[in-house]
């Protein structure tokens, strides 16, 4: 990386789930081979070559499983990329994740590495799967550059110490720079699925879609979490509708498919399923700002006249924080990207990390969560109180984050007109080059861009936009929220009416 030193850190050789030796091996696993009991059994003869070495240009040797057809005729090959291990190897399997997400241990044949298809499933479907061990992790030789362009390189063809990283390079730089995808440079097919409960690939999944110069693009906005949607029967059909028409080259329609395909979530009614829509949000969905009164715990339509402050505990990590309400007088949806500008204060220090969440109540002013899998898939005599407390299998509402030294807005670089079109006005860049910190008792402006959400209300219910000063949503895995650290003291203040009009850009149906 130029002019940035990377510090790297012995990777951890605790080699969880290893139930293959290594070397290479050419085996034919037989129809009704199962890997474990309760396993799925495979649906007929497949090839296993195992441990294929791919040299790449630089001399750096990676290891792969190969899974396909018994047969000499060439097959389309299905290539996931990753470091979490091959072929049911590694610790993240779905085996390692509470209840799997609801996917029952038989549908998959644990030949599958983590968050990828099953060879079990795609070979019989006339596929081959080329499971990797990216450079690094495993046998692979390398540094592990993960989300890199050297990660990039290589697919065409380090562990880092994350905190120390950060602690010596907090504002953007060439290093983070190499991190960010060039999506302009996308052109192939794209299939893509957006779950609004990801705690790490919701924006990313929109942008590359939407900013992606693919001509022949669709998008599924899946109302469950990702690994649960990833082996639905119904969801695999149509990713083999789209690799058959574009890896097999088969004249199957597949170009009448909608788009972009949106869910919204009910969480106390119905969720709202494939809605054919031929753009994000859809076309009868209008930018609606809602102002903060800081006097009353309200959002409106108009700013409030006289000016008012909303404090909160910014120490507080199990404090709702501030919490602002907006009664739907008939049914409304939201969908789409959210912006808040917020007019902030702080008398205790010289910096507030700032967290703001959209939920939605009831028509009792109840807060309520969306569970991420249906709970046809979950233990049997399974209730609401025995969900998991955790952002996998319970969603709250899209959220954002901002560190006000790091407030700075401008254009993002590198984007067309028609591309800030797509991301809409509720897009917010912040460089993060400099630090500008904050007096105390100075009053400024953060501009906060939410993830896209998808929300059902009926009439009477409510939207409620809420402040604080630690992660507003459950953390993907118990416990994970207390590794969390920020650097809040004491109150924050959030300012509304008169000269500092607060406010929430959302996108609402007409």
């Amino acid at each position: 990386m130029p002019n940035i030193p990377i510090l790297y850190t012995d990777a951890s050789r605790d080699l969880h789930n290893m139930w293959a030796p290594f070397g290479h091996e050419v085996r034919v696993l037989p129809k009704g081979w199962v890997k474990d009991p309760g396993r799925r059994p495979l649906a007929q003869d497949t090839v296993w070559e195992k441990d294929v070495a791919i040299t790449l240009r630089d001399g750096t040797t990676l290891y792969s499983d190969v899974f396909r057809p018994v047969g000499h005729t060439a097959v389309p090959a299905i290539l996931p990329w990753s470091p979490y291990g091959k072929s049911g190897t590694g610790y993240f399997t779905m085996d390692t994740i509470p209840h799997r997400v609801g996917v029952p241990r038989d549908r998959t044949s644990g030949l599958e590495k983590f968050e990828a298809p099953d060879p079990a499933e795609w070979v019989p479907r006339g596929y081959a799967v080329v499971n990797v061990d990216a450079r690094g992790p495993y046998n692979s030789e390398g540094d592990i550059v993960h989300f890199g362009t050297q990660e990039g390189r290589d697919g065409k063809n380090k562990r880092e110490d994350v905190n120390a990283m950060l602690e010596r390079y907090p504002l953007w730089n060439g290093y983070w720079e190499d991190k960010k995808p060039k999506l302009e440079k996308i052109t192939q097919p794209i299939y893509a699925t957006m779950s609004y409960s990801s705690g790490l690939h919701t924006e990313g999944s929109l942008r590359g879609f939407l900013l992606s110069s693919s001509k022949d693009k669709w998008l599924r906005c899946c109302p469950t979490q990702e690994w649960y949607d990833l082996y639905q029967q119904e969801h695999v059909d149509d990713l083999q509708h789209f690799f058959d028409r574009y890896l097999k080259g088969i004249d199957n329609g597949w170009e009448a498919t909608p788009r972009i395909r949106l869910s919204l979530l009910g969480y106390n009614r119905p969720n709202v399923i494939d809605r054919a829509t031929p753009t994000y949000p859809p076309p009868n969905f209008a930018p609606t700002r809602l102002y903060l009164d800081a006097t009353h715990d309200t959002l409106s339509r108009r700013a409030p006249a006289a000016p008012g402050t909303a404090t909160y505990d910014a120490e507080q990590r199990a404090g709702r924080g501030v919490r602002f309400a907006h009664r739907f007088d008939a049914r409304t949806e939201l969908c789409g990207l959210s912006r808040a500008t917020l007019f902030m204060s702080t008398p205790d220090h010289d910096d507030m990390d700032v967290f703001v969440v959209i939920r939605k109540l009831d028509a009792a002013g109840s807060a309520l969560e969306s569970f991420n899998i249906p709970f046809r898939d979950a233990p049997a005599g399974w209730t609401e109180a025995d969900v998991p407390p955790n952002n996998i299998w319970r969603y709250v509402g899209p959220n954002g984050r901002l560190r006000a030294s790091m407030r700075r807005t401008e254009d993002e670089p590198g984007l067309s007109e028609e591309q800030r079109a797509l991301l809409g006005e509720a897009s917010v860049y912040h460089p993060f080059d400099r630090v500008e910190k904050v007096g105390r008792d100075e009053v400024v402006r953060l501009d906060i861009g939410l993830w896209a959400g998808g929300m059902v209300f009926d009439e009477g219910e409510y939207m409620s936009f809420e402040v604080k000063g630690f992660l507003p949503i459950r953390p993907e895995f118990e416990g994970l929220d207390d590794k969390m650290v920020n650097y809040n003291k004491g109150r924050h203040r959030v300012h509304s009416g008169g000269e500092h009009p607060s406010s929430l850009l959302v996108w609402l149906s007409g």
